[in-house]
């Protein structure tokens, strides 16, 4: 497990927002790279974990994680001894998050591609919680959805409510995390969405298996 480093820990990188920089977007616009960027926004992962989660080899997570830190979207976080008597680097991901003005400003491709990795990476995740029966392993799982008609103003209400529950869940995930590092517990792993769209009236319903 060890070997994964790149030989640029520390290295200094200079780039705009990634709002404003579309050489970055173009990066995360190609879909297994967006997902490697989002696994490592959860928690840090090192590339040999991470492969057999998102179904690849190792080489090639660490060869996205490499251009990752390249870009300063990524950043080695830890090294701790592996179980072969290697070492272990673990990254995570620099989070961004958009003003409504940034992206309406993105190209259009750009954000339909962004949109799609992350509604894949979403739906995949749901769909293996149903599959393989973790979505019903716990009994106090959360699961809601709430077709609503609104005006402009009340969409926008929705939306920032939606803004300062992330900010709450991320600070409920800090604060666990520290817990688990200081007792036995092991982490639970949850996918958290928070997802405010307008939809076609005409769109159809898909029926179960």
């Amino acid at each position: 497990m060890g070997g994964e480093a790149d030989g640029s820990v520390g290295k200094a990188t200079t780039r705009l927002p990634l709002g404003a920089d579309p050489r970055i977007l173009k990066l995360l616009s190609n879909p297994f790279r967006y997902k490697v960027f989002s696994k490592l926004g959860e928690r840090p992962w090192s590339a040999t974990q991470l492969a057999p989660v998102l179904g690849e080899t190792p080489e090639r997570v660490r060869e996205e994680i490499r251009v990752l830190r390249k870009e300063g979207l990524a950043e080695l976080v830890r090294t701790e001894a592996g179980p072969d008597g290697g070492r272990v680097h673990l990254y995570r991901a620099e989070r961004f998050y958009f003003t409504e003005e940034e992206w309406a400003a993105l190209p259009e491709e750009v954000r339909t591609t962004g949109s799609f990795a992350l509604l894949h990476l979403m739906f995949a995740e749901a769909l293996n919680a149903l599959e393989s029966g973790t979505l019903e392993s716990r009994s106090d799982r959360v699961l809601a959805r709430y077709p609503a008609s609104t005006d402009a103003e009340g969409a926008k209400q929705i939306e920032e409510i939606m803004v300062r529950a992330l900010e709450e869940v991320e600070a409920a995930v800090t604060e666990s995390l520290s817990r688990c590092a200081e007792g036995e517990e092991a982490p639970i792993r949850l996918m958290t969405s928070f997802m405010s769209i307008p939809v076609d009236e005409s769109g159809g319903v898909i029926s179960p298996p």
